[in-house]
């Protein structure tokens, strides 16, 4: 993990491509996080291996999750500030409270998502109409 560390932080690269989290309407703890980084982690944090939530291995695996990974490599948001460009990608049913959360709510460490595409100069965000459901309705029911 160390030398991949080390080979990101050689480069400034053009785009890193994002996911989010489920919502809780999996029937599980929802999940905030960006890229599989788990709440409350420090901006300063660099590569990391992680515990994957319920949710997103139910979503990953419906009909037998616990046959799911239980642990996943991902960036930290110290690796994620490499890049010149973010795009958050997030489809279907299962993202819509966790899509307009992110976007509308404060920024908050404890919820990562927020925390970490507020934060990023450039980002992007490309939604399904299923994902921008919730957003749409808030941003629609302000007027």
């Amino acid at each position: 993990m160390e030398e991949v560390e080390a080979l990101m932080q050689m480069n400034r690269w053009a785009l890193c491509t994002l996911g989010i989290g489920p919502d809780a309407g999996t029937g599980h703890a929802g999940s905030s996080h960006i890229a599989f980084i788990p709440p409350g982690t420090s901006p300063d944090q660099g590569m990391m291996f992680v515990p994957l939530d319920h949710a997103t291995r139910y979503v990953a695996h419906p009909r037998c999750p616990e046959n799911y990974y239980e642990y996943g490599m991902t960036v930290g948001p110290a690796t994620l500030a490499l890049a010149q460009k973010h795009l958050v990608v997030a489809m279907g049913p299962h993202k819509p409270m966790n899509v307009a959360d992110t976007l509308l709510g404060k920024c908050d460490l404890n919820r990562g998502s927020s925390h970490h595409t507020q934060l990023f100069p450039n980002v992007h965000w490309l939604l399904d109409q299923e994902a921008a459901e919730e957003l749409e309705r808030r941003l629609f029911s302000q007027k």
